[in-house]
């Protein structure tokens, strides 16, 4: 590989940092290191992923949300899959504040209402957002869910007996079943919210309405 190749593929890398959209969500600097170059993008830019395949091949490694491209097998790296158990509705009540709609293989910052109505204090862990699921309304299937880096900070929420507290969750439509492609495709789909309740382990929440759009 010529040194000239490594800075056009490092310009163009540059530039889609900085672009619209945010089409990039990670790469190996080729400035710096040796190819196959992984460049991670958001579920939606497939047609920027089929540009650089086509452009750059073997010297790199292309992954779009939750799959590699173009083979679509599943990223080495830990998805929410694994359903929690549900919380019990004697204990939070969790409800949208707004209609919750989301462009496919795009993700939304949205605020949920979480409401203690048992009897004892509720402390919930976060990063800042609660996490979230994609589902199949009417089989539960989990589908998809935001693909990229967060932040790993510590955040606690707490909600006294019969308080009501809004927390911002982050809802994603990446795929997570390859049969749909690399973005959940528009419809009426649904959502769970995970709770990580502070010394009692971690819930999701009652299937909640979405709608996807293209």
């Amino acid at each position: 590989m010529t040194v000239g190749i490594a800075e056009e593929l490092g310009d163009l890398l540059d530039r889609l940092r900085d672009a619209p959209g945010h089409p990039l969500r990670g790469f190996s600097n080729p400035r710096r290191s040796q190819p196959p170059f992984s460049i991670t993008l958001a579920a939606w830019a497939t047609e920027l992923a089929g540009d650089l395949d086509a452009r750059y091949g073997e010297l790199v490694l292309i992954e779009v949300g939750h799959f590699h491209y173009p083979a679509r097998t599943p990223r080495s790296v830990r998805t929410p899959t694994a359903r929690p158990p549900l919380i019990d509705p004697l204990r939070v009540e969790v409800r949208p504040l707004e209609h919750q709609e989301v462009r496919s293989g795009y993700h939304l910052h949205s605020s949920v209402s979480v409401q203690n109505v048992g009897e004892h204090p509720l402390t919930i862990r976060t990063n800042g957002v609660v996490q979230s699921v994609t589902v199949d309304p009417a089989s539960g299937e989990v589908s998809g869910c935001f693909a990229g880096p967060q932040v790993a900070k510590l955040v606690r929420f707490r909600a006294d007996p019969g308080q009501a507290i809004s927390i911002h969750a982050l809802i994603g439509s990446a795929s997570l079943r390859p049969e749909l492609g690399y973005s959940v495709p528009p419809g009426h789909w649904a959502f769970e919210v995970f709770l990580d309740l502070e010394g009692d382990g971690r819930y999701r929440t009652p299937r909640m309405p979405i709608t996807i759009v293209s």
